[in-house]
């Protein structure tokens, strides 16, 4: 997993097969060098390779403790000095957590639906904002301009730019 990890980013995009500069190249081959001298060293034994492992051991250099070429994925090999190379154990999906992931589901869809309730709750505010300030608007107009008929009050304030309601 870990040299396909490398092959992937480490080719170039126009050309899977063509990897990227030297040092990719070196790493390349002393990875599949590694790993034909560790099938050759096999018995017959139905025992299958820890590609991993060749891996880590083709890539660590001086520094022990980092693997070469693959990033943040280094972060699930830990102890590497030590030659463990087994990423963490793979989550177990029992019914307790299968429970917890339908509690937590079913949360996630009232805070959803809550946030939607406030959200209208707020669009609505604002309407009823916007309704008190435009009555506000028509009765200074009226007060300032006391000979205007009433007809042309609303088409005053009609024609004064309103802001789009709010999503």
């Amino acid at each position: 997993m870990l040299h396909e990890v490398f092959v992937k980013t480490h080719t170039l995009k126009k050309d899977s097969q063509t990897l990227v500069d030297d040092k990719a190249r070196q790493v390349n081959e002393r990875v599949v060098a590694l790993g034909q001298q560790r099938l050759e060293e096999q018995d017959d034994s139905e025992e299958e390779l820890d590609e991993s492992q060749i891996f880590i051991e083709a890539t660590t250099g001086k520094r022990k403790d980092r693997i070469y070429g693959i990033g943040l994925v280094a972060c699930l090999y830990s102890n590497i000095s030590d030659g463990a190379s087994a990423p963490p154990p793979p989550v177990e999906y029992t019914p307790q957590l299968e429970q917890e992931v339908g509690e937590l589901k079913e949360k996630y869809g009232s805070i959803q639906e809550k946030l939607t309730q406030l959200c209208q709750q707020l669009n609505n505010r604002n309407d009823e904002q916007i309704n008190r300030n435009d009555e506000r608007f028509k009765e200074l107009i009226r007060e300032m301009v006391p000979n205007l008929s009433t007809n042309q009050t609303a088409q005053c304030s009609e024609s004064r730019p309103r802001l789009p309601p709010q999503p």
